[in-house]
């Protein structure tokens, strides 16, 4: 359970807390509870999560290797699909300002490629990249529309209080397989 309350009145110790010791008496429950703050470092990779996850569902959708047959979701820490020719796709994605493909990130992504399988070039998405192409990788930066979509703003999110998560959260992949972006059929 997560409630905010307010700064005069944290809800969970004057509401929540009753309720449920309560609970757990006449329902004869055998447990309890116990009261966790999350603080700024676990909202920032919570965000960060939610943001890595709509732009892995979207590039999955529209990358051009995917087109006529589609590309196969994989849940790697890079890796997010692979096309029908068994090419990896990765994803580079720790928000606006960290989120460069460089040799080190290009290492882990073929090294999770081959873990799974995967063929060269891998496509390789990211806000930036040093490194020049070869025939083992092709750069694609993460379109600003895709990132507008989002709403993510330019600079990095310093206060957690600022962001809409209901508008990071808002890009949505639906039943029938097509993308949603702020109530558009994609």
């Amino acid at each position: 359970m997560i409630e905010e309350g307010t700064p005069e009145d944290l809800y969970c110790r004057t509401l929540t807390a009753p309720r449920l010791k309560a609970a757990i008496e006449t329902e004869g429950l055998n447990g309890g509870f116990s009261f966790e703050a999350a603080g700024r470092r676990v909202h920032r990779q919570a965000i960060l999560e939610l943001e890595r996850e709509a732009i892995a569902n979207l590039i999955v959708q529209t990358d051009i290797t995917g087109v006529g047959r589609g590309i196969q979701k994989i849940a790697g820490t890079y890796i997010i699909g692979s096309n029908a020719r068994n090419e990896g796709i990765a994803l580079c994605w720790n928000g606006r300002d960290g989120s460069v493909v460089d040799r080190t990130v290009l290492r882990s992504m073929f090294e999770e490629a081959k873990s799974f399988g995967l063929r060269k070039p891998i496509r390789a998405y990211g806000i930036t990249c040093p490194v020049g192409e070869t025939e083992s990788f092709r750069f694609c930066q993460i379109p600003d529309e895709i990132l507008a979509a989002l709403q993510l703003a330019e600079e990095e999110i310093d206060d957690v209080e600022e962001v809409d998560l209901e508008a990071v959260t808002e890009v949505i992949v639906t039943e029938s397989g097509g993308t949603n972006v702020g109530g558009r059929k994609q």
